[in-house]
């Protein structure tokens, strides 16, 4: 295209009045500052050497002249505001402070750092009758009439640090702005608290009709004055310097960090090249090399550009020093490493103090807590609370159509509604389509809809009255649309029990023909019966403990009563072998209890497995081989701190971990050895191949070899203390991998803790990708381990090259059984199940999880039912019997034997107990629970075979 020439001479004076713009505007730009590296090269050569790190991330203050060209590197130092030490013939330039992470917080204050809602709740059941009244007034409370516990109290439902910061609650569409944010402190004097009731909803999704999303935030309407929440609480993750009345961390002057590394070591003297180096991983690897010591640099660190000046060579222990020191860091052992870190408290181990100091404090918040929950309940019904104009107030009509019954209702609630949009009134319709728009700009690929049954959920509204603020400012308490603050009213125990026995009086007048049955528990069936249940099962097994020879006999007696044909006979447990001559271990007996039990049962049908309890070693085993957690705990100490938390809730309550999926709980019995300790593999590989060399064995059976932290379950819970894995020898194969000590590693997505632990060469926000990819590597390197552990002893079992028919069968108890899991479809095996493990290429028995095998970015796989796993496993699958499961049985017959007696049983009726039925496999082995001898066995055989008594009930159990 031609540009006219009036046109071409405008373009032409355009272009150079932009041109010329441009240059005014570089010639007036200030030049850029030095950085710290480019003034210590230019620094006159010093006598010995010059050294720093990431001097080139480090600019001149804006204040501060340029250095002159004869400034000595001391100089420069100050003029950049860092520290300079020497060491040796070295000048380190170093940060001029450190921080350092508080590792003995003592005992918590609990109303020191309160979780806001708790804090909230002490202070409505601290209030008098007449500031309640002020708080459920249009007014509200002034919060310059609170006492001095309450304005405690009341601060810590506030911004941090005392302030009162509030942003704007956005409509749908707009943009947040950090600049919209208003500091209001100074009104505090002059703010009013009230609390009343409002509505939030649930809204259904667009695509999958049976799903629901809530509670979604429901934005002011456009147009509408501008409304306000509370913001800045810094209550998130690794958001304070202090937690509940404990210092977290400071910020000292930079010093040389105590280490493990002994600097003054012969070969540390050896003079180190200093040619070619440019990262920190370069010098301590080449020291390392050098010094003929194993040294290693955590991966966070390892990349850190070096800026070095002088001198070519140095000592090694000087540099080591000087290097530690400019990364306010030291170095840790590991074995016979050592690993150059933050401290010799490993990073992870410091953020577990703090997780755990938190539960802590938690755990004991819970008693004042629920004390307030019960005396707010019985002082005040949430019914009663005001509404304050809101438009989204239920009407008469939507409160009468949900029945007084409702449970609700019948608690002081108002109840929760499920309407169609049409049945709404016209404020909650706006509510909800506002609801649906902004919900639908945010979450785009889970869409939501206004067409489906919309869930009114009425919930407690807190505010703020700020004289400044034309509206109410939200408090909330529970995040942006949350309503769930009606929890601080809560329903005592024994009043809860009154209404279920309010409930039970009236179904007894509308049925009292059920009056006698309600009344009393039905008689169990005879034990004979439940147990006549699994007659038909091809693998009829029971774990027993013989520790004689007479115990052997009783044992074997026993089981020809009960009609078995297996019995697995404890030669390992607590760490100790049962019996003689075998290269693992001393015996605790002289008995050779397997050849007696194989020599007894030669002529019979009963079969005979040895059973070794894995990695449970008893009370006292060897400290070299006892497995740790990210702590330095043992597996029992682990669990005696759980367990002194647990004693210290209220008896309705418990820890809080036992309601996730994937709970621990530590129900284990003897201190757990690592599968990664030498000696621990020594002493199993030399069992076992003895073990296999017994002819007459029908295989073997291991269990306990799937001990808490090697496996990489979906979703873990919040019990990162009860995880092992910590034991020196994993730690030091981890570290040669992946130049990381596990100490230093955690799962920065369950941490929760509000303490801000970070460093800043390992900060939760620096590090990031390279964090996340450690732990990974972590849970993976913990889960390898553990199997190639057992493939170590499948491997001492049946070596290579062993014909198949010659291999000994191994029976291996199901890994993820006893704890808490989400069931998945079909049979449930309550206390899990054994199975051969047929193929060693692939893992042992293992309960499979929703997520195990995903794939990001694809379809979620689905899981079979257990019954399904199991056989897909296996060729052989054992259920696990306990007496608990055939107290079911029982329980299940005697009640199914009087419903079967009854003529004509009405439409409503008690609910029976759980059904128990038999698996879909129904091999079995019977587990009693004991750990020595036989007595528990034979007792129960007696029971199974003593004719019943004359009026039908069952013999007692001894």
């Amino acid at each position: 295209m031609r540009l006219s020439p009036h046109r071409s001479r405008s373009w032409l004076a355009l272009s150079l009045c932009c041109t010329l713009s441009s240059a005014c505007a570089l010639a007036q730009a200030p030049a850029p500052r030095p950085t710290l590296a480019e003034s210590l090269r230019k620094a006159p050569p010093a006598q010995g050497v010059v050294l720093s790190v990431d001097a080139d991330r480090v600019t001149l203050p804006a204040e501060a002249a340029p250095a002159g060209t004869d400034a000595a590197a001391g100089e420069i130092a100050g003029l950049y505001g860092r520290s300079a030490q020497r060491f040796g013939d070295i000048l380190a330039v170093a940060p001029p402070t450190m921080i350092v992470v508080n590792t003995a917080p003592g005992e918590p204050n609990i109303y020191a750092g309160m979780r806001s809602l708790d804090a909230f709740t002490l202070l409505l059941a601290s209030l008098t009758e007449p500031q309640w009244k002020a708080l459920t007034s249009e007014a509200g409370l002034g919060a310059g009439t609170l006492n001095a516990q309450q304005q405690q109290m009341f601060a810590a439902i506030l911004s941090a640090k005392g302030k009162l910061i509030v942003r704007p609650q956005y409509t749908a569409g707009e943009k947040w702005d950090d600049r919209d944010k208003r500091d209001v402190t100074d009104e505090l004097p002059r703010v009013h608290l009230r609390i009343g009731q409002t509505i939030a909803m649930v809204l259904p999704s667009k695509d999958h009709p049976d799903w629901i999303f809530g509670d979604a935030a429901i934005p002011p309407p456009a147009g509408a004055p501008r409304q306000y929440q509370i913001d800045d609480r810094q209550d998130y993750s690794g958001s304070s310097d202090t937690d509940f009345g404990a210092l977290v961390r400071a910020e000292v002057p930079n010093v040389p960090k105590r280490g493990q590394l002994d600097f003054s070591l012969k070969s540390l003297r050896t003079p180190i090249s200093l040619d070619g180096l440019k990262t920190v991983g370069d010098l301590v690897y080449r020291v390392g090399n050098a010094a003929g010591i194993e040294l290693y640099v955590d991966p966070r660190l390892e990349k850190r550009a070096l800026t070095l000046s002088g001198v070519s060579s140095a000592p090694a222990g000087d540099l080591l020093r000087s290097l530690a020191f400019c990364l306010t860091g030291t170095f840790r052992q590991v074995g016979p490493a050592y690993v150059l870190t933050d401290d010799i408290v490993g990073v992870g181990t410091r953020r577990q103090i703090w997780t755990d100091f938190e539960k802590e404090a938690d755990v004991l918040s819970r008693g004042p807590v629920r004390a307030a929950n019960y005396s707010l309940f019985t002082a005040h019904h949430p019914s009663d609370l005001p509404w304050f104009g809101d438009p989204s107030a239920y009407t008469p009509e939507q409160i009468k159509g949900a029945g007084e019954q409702s449970i609700n209702m019948r608690e002081g609630f108002l109840p929760e509604l499920k309407l169609p949009m049409a049945q709404l009134t016209p404020a909650q319709q706006d509510m909800a389509r506002r609801a649906v728009e902004k919900w639908n700009r945010e979450y785009t690929l889970q869409p939501v809809t206004a067409d489906g049954q919309i869930t009114l959920r009425p919930g407690l509204s807190t505010q703020l009255l700020i004289p400044s603020i034309d509206t109410p400012v939200d408090l909330s308490l529970n995040g942006s649309g949350g309503t769930e603050q009606f929890f601080v009213f809560q329903m005592p125990p024994d009043q809860v029990k009154a209404m279920e026995k309010a409930d039970q009086e009236k179904r007894l007048k509308e049925h009292p023909e059920y009056a006698s049955l309600m009344n009393q528990t039905p008689p169990k069936a005879p034990l004979a019966d439940a147990w006549a249940k699994y007659k038909d099962a091809s693998r009829r097994a029971a774990i027993v403990h013989p520790r004689s020879v007479k115990e052997v006999d009783a044992a074997v007696a026993a089981a020809k009563a009960l009609g078995l044909n297996e019995l697995w006979v404890d030669v390992f447990s607590e760490g100790a072998a049962h019996i003689p001559a075998t290269d693992a271990a001393s015996s605790k007996t002289q008995s050779d209890i397997l050849t007696e039990a194989l020599a007894r049962t030669k002529s019979s049908p009963i079969r005979i497995l040895p059973m070794v309890d894995l990695l449970f070693w008893g009370d006292d085993p060897p400290a070299e081989n006892v497995d740790l957690n990210l702590l330095g705990e043992t597996s029992e100490q682990a669990a005696t701190h759980w367990r002194q938390l647990k004693a210290l809730l209220p008896e309705d309550e418990d820890v809080g971990d036992e309601h996730y999926s994937h709970a621990i709980i530590p129900n284990w019995s003897g201190v757990i050895v690592a599968p990664t300790a030498p000696g621990v593999q020594t002493t199993l590989t030399a069992l076992v191949k003895s073990l296999s060399s017994r002819p007459g064995i029908a295989g073997m059976v291991w269990r306990g070899g799937d001990t808490p932290g090697y496996d990489a379950l979906p979703g873990d819970s919040d019990t990162s203390s009860l995880l092992l894995g910590y034991h020196e020898a994993a730690r030091l194969l981890f570290l040669r991998q992946f130049h990381a000590d596990p100490l230093d590693i955690y799962d920065g997505g369950h941490s929760g803790s509000k303490a801000n632990t970070d460093t800043p060469n390992f900060s939760e926000n620096g590090s990031g990708r390279e964090e996340y990819d450690l732990h990974s590597h972590w849970v993976k390197f913990r889960q390898d381990a553990s199997l190639a552990f057992l493939r170590t002893l499948y491997a001492s079992a049946n070596p290579s090259g062993t014909p198949p028919a010659r291999r000994v069968r191994v029976l291996v108890k199901q890994r993820r059984a006893g704890q808490p899991y989400n069931d998945a479809s079909g049979v449930h095996y309550p206390s899990g199940w054994y199975g051969s493990w047929d193929n060693p290429l692939q893992p042992p028995p293992t309960l499979r999880e929703a997520g195990d095998d995903d794939v990001p970015g694809q379809p979620a796989k689905p899981v079979l039912g257990e019954a399904a796993q199991a056989q897909a496993q296996s060729q052989i699958v054992m259920n696990v019997i306990t007496e608990q499961r055939l107290d079911q049985m029982r329980a299940q017959l005697g009640f199914s034997a009087i419903m079967a007696a009854r003529p004509k049983p009405p439409v409503a009726r008690p609910t029976p107990p759980p059904a128990a039925k038999p698996p879909a496999s129904q091999d079995f082995v019977l587990d009693l629970g004991d750990t020595s001898g036989v007595g528990a066995l034979t007792d129960f055989a007696a029971r199974v075979t003593a004719p019943p008594p004359a009026d039908g009930g069952n013999p007692p159990a001894k």
